[in-house]
């Protein structure tokens, strides 16, 4: 049985620099936003509520994404 690894969130500001995007909840939708500025990158059409509650929770406290290759996973495991 492999561990489960605990959620990635950088614990510094020069941690933060090894990610390049997040995700947060915004008007009940998950949305892109791109580091570090935290400017808005995209809008997503994945509804929240049908996330697993473990994922809910993790981008409701900001979930870092290294790069584009895991923002295009999270978003072709999530979208119709």
């Amino acid at each position: 049985e492999l561990p489960v690894s605990p959620p990635e969130t950088p614990d510094s500001e020069e941690e933060e620099k090894r990610y390049e995007f997040m995700l947060r909840n915004h008007n009940g939708y998950v949305a892109v936003y791109q580091l570090p500025e935290h400017e808005l990158y995209e809008y997503t059409d994945v509804i929240m509520e049908i996330l697993p509650t473990e994922l809910q929770e993790e981008i409701h406290d900001g979930k870092y994404l290294r790069n584009e290759e895991e923002l295009y996973n999270f978003l072709e495991n999530y979208t119709s």
